[in-house]
């Protein structure tokens, strides 16, 4: 797989309600927990990099310092995961595969994702297993868009992983288990 045929979207829509403040802004590595994300997609070789925004955007926004980056709004941010999901596959339907990542999952390396490309191979998946989980951030090849642009709610690609498990191949990623959606989340990262 040529990394040039890879599409990149980052999903940092989400309002983080239980935390009480946007984690993407959430300094982390001279950055942010966003900026991390981004870091570690550019850091592999990826330049094709969508980000889907909805709450917050406008700050949100404003802290992306990659003007390559493209910036979607999601305004239906509210219904869930899964309209973010769909929302950034609209955009991405020219491209051989997609690499789906999220913007709170602040150890994943981008060794880890140039390993899922790494492990590529044609129509099958290639995920992160964690923490007995078969997840993002995940590799889907052009045959699987048409599924992920029909995600809703708080589906998210790991509904597709877990449809087609006979076509997926996982990676060990024990750091992504880490992921921050509480305040004692940042208390154990640090």
């Amino acid at each position: 797989m040529i990394k040039a045929d890879v599409a990149t979207i980052i999903l940092a829509a989400g309002e983080s309600k239980r935390l009480g403040k946007p984690k993407q802004l959430l300094p982390y590595k001279n950055t942010t927990l966003l900026g991390n994300s981004i870091n570690a997609a550019t850091e592999s070789g990826l330049t094709n990099i969508l980000i889907v925004l909805g709450s917050n955007f406008l700050k949100i926004s404003q802290s992306i310092k990659c003007k390559s980056i493209r910036q979607i709004i999601n305004t239906k941010w509210k219904e869930g995961m899964g309209s973010s999901l769909s929302t950034g596959m609209k955009t991405v339907l020219n491209e051989e595969a997609v690499l789906i990542m999220l913007c709170d999952q602040p150890k994943i390396t981008s060794k880890h994702i140039s390993s899922l490309i790494d492990n590529y191979q044609p129509g099958k998946i290639i995920g992160s297993t964690y923490d007995g989980i078969l997840g993002v951030p995940a590799l889907f090849p052009k045959k699987y868009f048409e599924h992920l642009a029909g995600l809703s709610g708080d589906q998210g690609a790991k509904k597709i992983i877990e449809q087609f498990s006979e076509n997926v191949i996982s990676v060990e990623c024990p750091e992504g288990a880490i992921d921050i959606d509480i305040k004692a989340d940042l208390v154990n990262l640090e």
